[in-house]
């Protein structure tokens, strides 16, 4: 594999589908007991996207207030008889500041360290989007620079446990297993915009290739060769995809082509 070069949005669209998965069900407990809880993509080292409003959302006490603070933000809901809650944080600027989220219910705090505001894309699809950096032509000299560029990677690829899918900043040590096509487009995206860089790999082998159409956005889908796909995107059962352009109703984070 060689390094794409990255010249405009829509020439990167057309060889590859970037998707976000649009989070259903609850998110994943924080400790044992809790009851507040994040779904695991909110973590230590994680990148928001800058330049849009950002969703925060958990369980926590039915009734409950709920408060994020973040970046000078200090935002506040109330969760619903069920003990979901969601907020926005509003638009923020790019930043390579490491800041602090602290997110509070009642005696409760989680508290996320090293978060940075930048570019947040997903990358999904089959076995091309799972083939590994160190696997590819110069694989292991782009995971041994991988410090050289503050990209900061999740990875999702549904045989891993809620425990286990965490922020990692990119560094030789992580960048080598992590998705080739995914972190060259990411290393792409640092050199031209000079911000940090979220990536989001939840590409799967051997899935049809309908999962990760834009013609199946916001619907489940279901093919005769498979009638459900069981993923773990980010701790949550869904066969849901959705393009990784933001709107008014999703709850993932996302961006539209380059500009």
């Amino acid at each position: 594999m060689t390094k794409p070069h990255c010249k405009s949005g829509s020439s990167i669209l057309a060889t590859m589908v970037w998707l976000a998965v649009i989070f259903i069900g609850p998110p994943i407990p924080s400790a044992l007991g809790a009851t507040l809880t994040v779904p695991t993509l909110i973590g230590n080292h994680m990148v928001l996207q800058g330049g849009m409003s950002v969703p925060i959302w958990g369980t926590a006490a039915s009734g409950a207030q709920v408060t994020v603070e973040f970046n000078g933000q200090d935002v506040s809901t109330t969760a619903t008889a069920n003990g979901r809650w969601l907020l926005n944080l509003t638009s923020m600027q790019a930043s390579a500041t490491p800041s602090t989220m602290k997110i509070t219910s009642g005696a409760e705090t989680l508290t996320y360290t090293d978060v940075q505001v930048g570019e947040v894309w997903g990358c999904s699809g089959q076995s091309n989007m799972e083939f590994s950096l160190g696997s590819s032509d110069g694989g292991a000299a782009a995971a041994a620079d991988a410090l050289s560029h503050n990209i900061r990677l999740f990875s999702e690829r549904g045989n891993t446990t809620p425990s286990q899918v965490t922020w990692k900043v990119s560094d030789p040590t992580t960048a080598g297993g992590f998705s080739a096509v995914c972190y060259y487009f990411g290393l792409e995206l640092s050199r031209h915009f000079d911000v940090p860089v979220g990536l989001i790999d939840c590409g799967k082998s051997g899935t049809p290739i309908e999962y990760w159409s834009p013609e199946l956005v916001s619907r489940p889908v279901s093919t005769p060769r498979q009638p459900s796909l069981t993923i773990h995107p980010f701790g949550v059962d869904t066969p849901h995809v959705s393009v990784l352009r933001a709107g008014p109703h999703t709850t993932s984070w996302a961006r539209g082509p380059l500009t």
